[in-house]
C-alpha cells in the first residue's frame, strides 16, 4: 500500500526509527488534546510516540499523516474512542495492518498510562518458561501493579540473587511480569480466535493461595503462587478446543511464577500464607504473540 506522506511525518518517522525505542501512535479523541503532551512528556524518553497533531504538520495533509502513522507504529493506542477509532479500526483491517499489530483502546489515562508502562519496559529476551523455548503465542491474566510489585519484592526479599537460576537465554531467574498463564502454546499469530472465547467471558474474582513449588525439574525449582479461580479452568480449555496450540502440560495448573531456583534453595518458603487470600478482578485476557505484542482482550460477556 502506497500513501501520501507529508514531509515532516517523514522526517519523524526516520527518527522514530532510527531511535530503536516501540513506535507508539496516539489516536482518538484530537477535540481536546490537552492529554497529549503530559503522556509524551511522561514517555518520550522510552518510547517514540507519533502525534499526527503534532504542531508543524499540514492540516490538509492529516488524514495521509495518520494513515501512514497506523502503517508504521509498532503499537496503537486509541484514547476515548469515538467515530475517529472506527474508521482507523476499518482502515486497519481493510490494509492488513490489524493482523500484524493490536491496539488498545481507552476510556481514561490511567488505564492507558498503565498500558503504555508495560510497552515501555526494556525487552529482557524472557520468552522460555517451564515450557522451554517459546515458539508460539501465549494468553494470560495480568496482576495489577501493587500486587505485582509486592510479589516482586517479597521475592527479593527472601530469595538471594545467589540461590536463582539462569541460563544464557536470561529465560529464568526471577519472573518480573507477574501473571497467570491461561494457556500455552497457541499457533495463530493473531488473537481473533482466543478473543472469540474470552469476550463471551464476564470479569472474574482470582484468588491467591499458598507459596508452593514445581519440583519435577532435574536442574531447578520453580517458586509459584497457587491460584485459585474456577473460570481460568474453563477458559484454557475453551480456547484450547477453540484454536490450534501446542501445550506440553497434560493438566492445568494455574499459578503465579515467582522465581526459578537452585534445587532445595527455596524450600524455606514452601507453605507460606503471604498472599493466600488475597484476590483482584481482571478485567481482560492478554495475546502474547511471539515476537512479544501484547494484545488486551476485554472480558465482555455476563456468563458467572
Amino acid at each position: 500500500m502506497v500513501l501520501k506522506v507529508a514531509s515532516v511525518l517523514k522526517e519523524r518517522l526516520e527518527e522514530a526509527k532510527k531511535s530503536g525505542k516501540p513506535i507508539v501512535f496516539l489516536g482518538g479523541d484530537c477535540s481536546d488534546n490537552g492529554w497529549r503532551e503530559p503522556i509524551k512528556k511522561e514517555f518520550g524518553d522510552k518510547l517514540a510516540l507519533i502525534d499526527p497533531y503534532d504542531e508543524g504538520w499540514d492540516p490538509e495533509d492529516n488524514i495521509y499523516d495518520e494513515l501512514a502513522s497506523l502503517v508504521s507504529a509498532d503499537h496503537i493506542v486509541f484514547y476515548r474512542g469515538g467515530k475517529g477509532t472506527k474508521k482507523e479500526k476499518e482502515f486497519l483491517e481493510a490494509s492488513g495492518e490489524a493482523s500484524q499489530k493490536g491496539w488498545g483502546e481507552f476510556d481514561n489515562l490511567v488505564d492507558l498510562r498503565k498500558h503504555l508502562k508495560r510497552l515501555s519496559k526494556p525487552a529482557n529476551g524472557k520468552e522460555a518458561k517451564e515450557d522451554g523455548v517459546y515458539k508460539h503465542a501465549t494468553t494470560q491474566v495480568d496482576l495489577p501493579d501493587d500486587l505485582r510489585d509486592e510479589i516482586i519484592a517479597w521475592g527479593k526479599s527472601k530469595i538471594p540473587d545467589a540461590d536463582l537460576v539462569e541460563d544464557e537465554k536470561n529465560s529464568m531467574g526471577r519472573e518480573d511480569e507477574i501473571h497467570v498463564t491461561v494457556l500455552f502454546g497457541v499457533k495463530d499469530s493473531t488473537p481473533e480466535g482466543v478473543a472469540k472465547v474470552a469476550k463471551a467471558v464476564a470479569p472474574f474474582d482470582v484468588r491467591l493461595g499458598l507459596v508452593t513449588l514445581f519440583k519435577d525439574k532435574k536442574e531447578y525449582d520453580v517458586v509459584k503462587l497457587d491460584v485459585e479461580a474456577p473460570e481460568l479452568h474453563r477458559l484454557h480449555y475453551e480456547i484450547k478446543e477453540a484454536v490450534p496450540c501446542e501445550d506440553s502440560f497434560p493438566t492445568y495448573v494455574p499459578h503465579v511464577t515467582v522465581a526459578y531456583v537452585k534445587k532445595g534453595a527455596a524450600d524455606k518458603v514452601l507453605g507460606s500464607d503471604k498472599f493466600r487470600g488475597r484476590t483482584f478482578k481482571t478485567g481482560h485476557l492478554t495475546f502474547k504473540s511471539a515476537d512479544k505484542d501484547r494484545v488486551e482482550i476485554p472480558f465482555e460477556g455476563s456468563r458467572k
